[in-house]
């Protein structure tokens, strides 16, 4: 058995989902030091430790994706430096769980860290199916169902209750006036909407309107209902599209990158910025070109995917490098 999985099957059998939780590097070298000190990890020479280390972060662990090419840049045989782990003692990652535990550990109070743990490793393959395909050209309705069908066993899928099928929207007509008319246009005035209302009605109504840096989710969505064929757009869509169409173009990736992160490298609540309109319009370009590759896959199939995708993936990550490394990009991705 090679060092870095003697490292790996110690660390889940002594004490299983005890080991689950984030730690920094320096942590758990400094548990997996002790083991091998006191005997019960046996058969690594000190020779050999900082290469099995290196071996055990890269293969073994979740960690940010720059530093992963770090570490794989440093394992080269003729030009690398092992112990270059030894820089980023500060870094915090997680041991992927053992292939023996995904299907066998059930403590009840170690389960939920577990499942989380499966639940992204499912996520990052899940985003690395659907590059692959739209790379290769390959854009089913049933490969895109069945990703679906993944998210929804997860715990994210459409919800219809919330958001039931929309009909004949293209033949809604404007009723409004300066006041409330019905029930649903007393709520909206209730809730301090109205204004919101009579704009939104003004974008379904207006052919020659156009989205502003604040209501580019709602001019969307009035075009949506007034003709089908223009997408539904909101943060979720645009998020999940970023992180599977490898055709986005540098500086389109950065908008996007713009639109959702804030300085810090943290998710914003909701996009905003001077880029807003861009990645709406960037959105609408590349939502076309996937559906332009089958006629089987509508908008309607890619909403009930970016939905719950876009969803599954700001609650899996939190900051700029963890969404990075679980899409799988490259260093300079």
């Amino acid at each position: 058995m090679p060092n870095h999985d003697k490292l790996h099957t110690w660390w889940w059998g002594d004490r299983g989902p005890a080991n689950a939780a984030p730690l920094t590097i320096g942590q758990l070298i400094t548990t997996l030091q002790s083991a091998l000190d006191t005997g019960v990890i046996a058969g690594i020479s000190p020779a050999g430790w900082n290469y099995a280390v290196l071996k055990f972060l890269i293969e073994k662990c979740m960690l940010p994706e720059r530093l992963r090419a770090v570490l794989i840049a440093n394992a080269n045989p003729k030009a690398g430096n092992y112990g270059i782990w030894r820089k980023h003692l500060k870094v915090q990652v997680t041991v992927k769980p053992h292939n023996s535990l995904r299907t066998n550990c059930t403590t009840p109070s170690n389960s939920l860290s577990i499942s989380s743990m499966v639940n992204e490793n499912t996520l990052k393959e899940l985003i690395a199916k659907l590059q692959k395909i739209i790379v290769h050209d390959r854009m089913k309705k049933g490969s895109v169902e069945d990703v679906i069908k993944v998210l929804s066993d997860l715990g994210y899928q459409y919800d219809y209750k919330k958001f039931p099928t929309l009909k004949s929207t293209e033949n809604f007509v404007d009723t409004s006036s300066e006041t409330p008319q019905n029930l649903a246009e007393a709520l909206l005035w209730k809730l301090g909407k109205w204004q919101s209302y009579k704009d939104f009605v003004a974008n379904y109504t207006n052919d020659d309107s156009k989205p502003t840096k604040k209501n580019v989710v709602f001019f969307a969505f009035a075009r949506h209902l007034k003709n089908k064929k223009s997408p539904i757009y909101d943060q979720h869509a645009i998020r999940a599209l970023w992180a599977i169409c490898g055709k986005l173009t540098a500086t389109e990736k950065k908008k996007c990158k713009t639109l959702l992160f804030d300085g810090k490298g943290k998710w914003k609540q909701v996009g905003s910025g001077s880029v807003t309109i861009d990645c709406y319009e960037l959105f609408v370009r590349h939502v076309n070109d996937l559906l332009s590759r089958d006629e089987e896959v509508s908008r309607d199939v890619l909403d009930r995917l970016f939905m719950p995708l876009g969803q599954a993936i700001k609650k899996s990550t939190a900051s700029y490098d963890e969404f990075h490394q679980l899409c799988g990009w490259p260093i300079d991705g």
